[in-house]
């Protein structure tokens, strides 16, 4: 299922060249830490897209690494961390530990307050 991705700071504002001509303009890459192919980086903008879908349960955190690069010659380059964080949303169900029926029998002499039985669940959010 997917979630939702956090973050707060566009890549493009976080990077500067003061550079003129060919040599200020800057085109981004994610070099690192997108192996499951999740992300994509718009080149010209920044915006870093989601491609897949997100799980939290399997992964709760991304560490990217952008680069920066400028046109110029030669051509200069700086990186960064990038993360992106994955918040829960409520996708799964919860299961209990039978999956079928269950009888209990018990006494018409046990008392009241007596424990008879315990059933038990678990929700993988």
């Amino acid at each position: 299922e997917t979630g939702v991705v956090v973050t707060s700071t566009p890549v493009k504002s976080l990077v500067t060249d003061k550079d003129a001509g060919y040599a200020g303009v800057v085109l981004f890459a994610i070099t690192d830490g997108n192996q499951d192919v999740r992300f994509d980086i718009n080149s010209n903008s920044g915006d870093i897209v989601l491609l897949n879908g997100l799980n939290r349960e399997n992964t709760d955190k991304y560490n990217l690494i952008i680069t920066a690069s400028d046109l110029g010659k030669p051509m200069e380059s700086a990186t960064m961390s990038y993360t992106i964080e994955v918040l829960d949303v409520n996708d799964n169900v919860p299961q209990f530990s039978l999956d079928t029926a269950f009888q209990l029998n018990v006494s018409e002499s046990a008392a009241i307050g007596t424990l008879i039985g315990m059933v038990s669940a678990n929700d993988d959010d």
